[in-house]
């Protein structure tokens, strides 16, 4: 058997919707001056985008996670989360 559009549309209206909300969350909690929170987010849209193929946004939420060592090294990482989001939602 394989996956059905009645089971594969929703899936992918929830990765996405789940990778928005994940990336408006990197944001505020950047807004916020909270690199805890933003380390735990990025953990987060990390595993979602892994589980999905999406590469590009997983490898710039992993160093957020992993590597940021604060603020003015995730700052300049927002864009690019937008950018790849954007072109993962797009695919």
């Amino acid at each position: 058997d394989s996956i059905g559009a009645e089971i594969f549309v929703p899936m992918i209206d929830s990765f996405t919707a789940n990778m928005q909300q994940y990336r408006a969350d990197l944001a505020a909690a950047v807004a916020r001056s909270d690199l805890k929170t933003a380390k735990r987010i990025a953990h987060a849209l990390k595993g979602l985008c892994a589980q999905f193929g999406a590469p590009r946004v997983a490898a710039l939420a992993r160093f957020i996670e992993d590597q940021a060592k604060d603020l003015d090294e995730v700052t300049p990482l927002l864009p690019q989360v937008d950018v790849a989001v954007d072109a993962t939602q797009a695919s």
